[in-house]
């Protein structure tokens, strides 16, 4: 947020708990606390259709704003809490600390993306899967940036959207240490269904493989002994070949089922 800091009007509420809190509503008002600093909590409130107003526009939370209270001076502060009616979804009270300028705070701010229409991975039909529609940032209570934008130009179907690839504004940075996902451009779900299509083919052609390997083993050896013997054989030669070739376990199944499935194939044209 830079310019000019807008004014947020209140009265000094007299008396605290929940009933002063109700005859304050009565009045049409909205009771409230401002706290921090070195100066005592001071209950105030403030008229219900002009916090509903700023509510509805948006930003509330990340805004800093200019207290002005009658017969004291004007502090800037920035809502930390707006407390709501369980069925009606109105603000029933709300919470403001008191800022200095130059004060670090953690706030959340909203994400914008722009060129959605020029976007290439969206034109070929990706989505744009949003895992963080608001970041939160360490940004100075002076200026608060209303929102960070990111450009979907240039963008194919399958790129990934980090923090790191983001220009935050000056003063700022994430609360988070990490690099972290704010956004993908997906496939499209005609395509992940065909590659899952795919992919069930193929087991599916490896689950019948290992089944008939199986089968041929059982019919060939008439005695349990024998059955054992032929195992050890194989697991012996296994290990040698995985520790000559560097073999992971799934490469060295792939391999050994393929073997004797190929090796039964030739068995049988054999003459």
């Amino acid at each position: 947020m830079a310019g000019q800091i807008p004014d947020l009007h209140a009265s000094v509420r007299t008396g605290t708990g929940k009933g002063a809190a109700r005859q304050s509503r009565r009045k049409g008002n909205v009771p409230g606390i401002v706290f921090g600093g070195d100066i005592a909590p001071q209950p105030i409130e403030i008229e219900f259709n002009k916090l509903f107003q700023l509510l509805k526009a948006g930003r509330f939370k990340s805004t800093l704003f200019n207290l002005k209270v009658e017969g004291q001076e004007d502090v800037r502060v920035i809502c930390r809490d707006v407390q709501r009616h369980t069925v009606k979804d109105l603000p029933t009270h709300l919470d403001l600390m008191r800022l200095r300028r130059s004060t670090k705070i953690n706030l959340f701010i909203p994400v914008e993306f722009l060129n959605e229409e020029t976007c290439p991975g969206l034109k070929k039909g990706g989505v744009l899967t949003i895992v963080r529609p608001e970041v939160e940032l360490i940004v100075t209570a002076g200026d608060i940036p209303e929102k960070l934008v990111i450009d979907l130009d240039g963008l194919e179907v399958g790129d990934v959207i980090t923090i790191s690839s983001v220009d935050l504004p000056a003063g700022s940075r994430t609360s988070i240490d990490r690099d972290f996902v704010i956004a993908n451009v997906a496939a499209p779900s005609g395509l992940r269904s065909s590659e899952n299509e795919e992919d069930d083919l193929a087991v599916e052609e490896g689950q019948r493989r290992s089944g008939r390997v199986i089968f041929l083993l059982l019919n060939k050896f008439k005695t349990l002994s024998e059955l054992m013997g032929f195992f050890l054989f194989n697991v012996i030669g296994l290990f040698l070949i995985k520790s000559a070739f560097n073999f992971t376990p799934a490469r060295l199944v792939y391999f050994y089922v393929t073997f004797c499935w190929s090796w039964e194939s030739r068995r049988k044209i054999r003459p």
